[in-house]
């Protein structure tokens, strides 16, 4: 059964419009019809069945919600990722496999040997290409939440933002003080529920000025082993390390 995101506003709401973009995919490409069976998903953890009601002259499809067939249950642990800057197409991956992996917060850091810079209307052009890219991801992966994408922050802005984490961590390959078993060991540790939040630098990784006002922060290194990642996949083995282990 083919898989669709929904914007249910109201938990009693159960006759919507699928989107034009699903809608779209749902009559051109899988030539859903009338009466037909879907699977629906929206921000709240929750799939549903739900049946096709309509199709107007425009394409827009209506659904109405049978049945709740899945409820998100929280696990005890959430994982924020504060990722650096990284060229298009490897940022746009970073927000699929974000998604695929489940992580709960994903924010673009403009840190200081970011190559990518965006402002002003081009921010909000990225952030709609992303959020078509998560909720992609979250149809194919079969998730059930989509992880929030929030706006670009400055380094100092990330590190304000990981106060609200009683656990974090910066990936730094050159001295770390932790490696990745000893900080899994360390947030499993804590008192649930936990909140794990990651730095992950850009190319270039994170200038020593910015690792010693993480350091000042409270914010401990985390190594991956002696050899060299590239910033993606570091990434991936963090925050897939984290959301296994855990």
């Amino acid at each position: 059964m083919h898989r669709f995101f929904i914007d249910r506003k109201q938990e009693h709401e159960i006759s919507l419009w699928l989107s034009p973009e699903e809608s779209r995919h749902a009559v051109k490409v899988l030539r859903i019809k009338k009466g037909g069976l879907i699977r629906a998903f929206d921000h709240t953890g929750c799939e549903y069945e739900a049946k096709v009601c309509d199709i107007d002259l425009d394409g827009r499809v209506q659904i109405e919600i049978v049945t709740t067939l899945k409820k998100d249950i929280p696990i005890g642990f959430r994982i924020h990722v504060a990722q650096g800057f990284l060229q298009k197409q490897k940022m746009d991956w970073i927000v699929e496999k974000a998604c695929e992996i489940g992580i709960s917060t994903l924010i673009p850091l403009k840190s200081e040997f970011s190559m990518v810079n965006p402002k002003g209307d081009a921010i909000e052009r990225i952030q709609n290409r992303w959020s078509r890219i998560a909720q992609a991801a979250a149809k194919q992966s079969g998730n059930l939440t989509i992880p929030q994408i929030l706006e670009p922050l400055a380094f100092s802005g990330a590190l304000q933002q990981a106060k609200k984490s009683n656990v974090r961590f910066l990936f730094h390959p050159y001295s770390a003080k932790l490696n990745l078993h000893q900080a899994v060991e360390k947030a499993a540790s804590k008192t649930k529920p936990v909140d794990v939040f990651l730095l992950v630098g850009p190319e270039g990784g994170f200038s020593e000025k910015e690792v010693k006002l993480a350091d000042e922060a409270g914010i401990e290194t985390v190594g991956l082993g002696q050899n060299i990642l590239r910033a993606e996949t570091a990434f991936v083995v963090l925050a897939g390390g984290f959301k296994l282990l855990l």
